[in-house]
């Protein structure tokens, strides 16, 4: 009987080509929507539906980019997870913080539908866990030695920093994906340098 199970290194080959788009998106959504910000700096809904086009339009990249980081914080997860370095402790950490921008993202979606303020009941929450979900993913990248240190102590400085910047707060979070996205590149590079037969 053939063995048609899918090597580990199938696996993970596969994960690494879907986190690193994964990450780099989250990247450049995060900048694009610092760059809007900084031209055409969003006006507080207050209860009032958006006037401008460039709210709507910086509330919809707030939701892609919210969707997409949770999307690529667990594909990161499993990678890491194939590799039988993550653990549950690592596991637990990327459920929270993909839950905590998955709730905000889903919030902002819903506002840039609707033009107004929508599900804000959920965004404090949101943002306790993200915050507390860096803390737990910085230590995991650190015990998991998966990532290099700057890159894991990002997670945890990401959001604070993107809140201290104010308009150009995304950008903090532009850094921390396309270190995530270089870091696992890197990575792909090396895994295939070895397993090149040398003649």
């Amino acid at each position: 009987m053939h063995d048609t199970a899918i090597s580990a290194p199938a696996v993970t080959g596969r994960l690494t080509r879907l986190a690193i788009p994964a990450a780099v998106a989250a990247g450049v959504l995060n900048a694009a929507l610092a760059a809007v910000q900084l031209l055409a700096p969003a006006q507080p809904a207050g209860g009032h539906h958006f006037v401008r086009t460039s709210d709507y339009i910086i509330e919809i990249l707030f939701a892609a980019s919210l969707l997409t980081t949770a999307c690529a914080v667990l594909l990161l997860a499993r990678y890491h997870r194939e590799l039988g370095r993550w653990g549950t402790f690592g596991t637990i950490a990327a459920s929270a913080y993909a839950l905590g921008t998955g709730l905000f993202g889903i919030s902002s979606a819903a506002t840039a539908a609707r033009g107004v303020e929508t599900l804000d009941i959920i965004q404090f929450p949101a943002i306790g866990l993200w915050l507390v979900a860096g803390l737990l993913m910085a230590i995991a990248t650190a015990r998991a030695r998966v990532l290099p240190i700057v890159v894991g102590l990002g997670f945890a400085a990401g959001l604070p920093a993107s809140i201290a910047l104010g308009n150009s707060g995304p950008l903090a979070l532009t850094v921390l994906w396309a270190a995530v996205a270089a870091a696992l590149a890197r990575k792909r590079t090396s895994a295939g340098s070895l397993a090149t037969p040398q003649h």
